[in-house]
């Protein structure tokens, strides 16, 4: 059965949250952790997102560049060059870097999108299949004022301009998972 691409309308603005890197990135270094529920296949995993700082308004400017003259391609070039801002790491696996991430207050605390270039595995690779098309990996939490909440994971997902010149991601399957119990925990720096 063919999976059915979602399209996720994350307008410019959830990635260019202007000037809210600058002003809560002293913020840095934190990490949130969580339960992920697969709603379609069954299965829960923890999530550990750690931050180290926030992506400035102007290299999210030049990642729109890249996508607008060389769609996902320029895109990637620039995450596989860009400084890591943390990492994240799902279950039992190895933490894996994360290159975007951006931080804005909301009316009940913040958003926090992290987007990185997913791994790609094996066998999509050898098989050239669909799902290589949806290169990032984002993980999107909405944190309450004490440091809880909740989100949701889009394991594979491409990004693309709509006809009114807005961003907008498109998942590769039904339904992003679901992020539940969400703690934040500051992270004291490294000497």
């Amino acid at each position: 059965m063919a999976k059915t691409p979602v399209r996720t309308a994350v307008v410019i603005g959830t990635l260019v949250l202007a000037g809210a890197a600058a002003a809560l990135a002293q913020q840095a270094p934190v990490e949130f952790t969580g339960n992920i529920i697969n709603m379609q296949g069954g299965g829960t995993a923890r999530i550990r997102l750690h931050v180290d700082s926030y992506t400035p308004d102007e290299e999210i400017q030049q990642y729109v560049g890249a996508l607008q003259a060389n769609g996902m391609d320029g895109v990637m070039k620039m995450m596989w060059k860009a400084k890591e801002c943390g990492w994240v790491k799902i279950g039992s696996q190895l933490g894996y870097p994360v290159e975007i991430v951006r931080i804005r207050p909301t009316e009940k605390g913040h958003l926090i999108v992290a987007v990185t270039d997913r791994p790609i595995q094996f066998f999509e690779l050898r098989n050239g299949v669909r799902s290589m098309d949806y290169p990032l990996g984002m993980v999107i939490l909405e944190i309450d004022k004490d440091g809880k909440g909740e989100g949701k994971v889009i394991a594979a997902a491409k990004a693309n301009f709509t006809k009114d010149g807005k961003v907008e991601l498109e998942s590769y399957g039904t339904e992003p998972l679901r992020v539940i119990r969400v703690a934040t925990e500051p992270v004291k720096p490294k000497k």
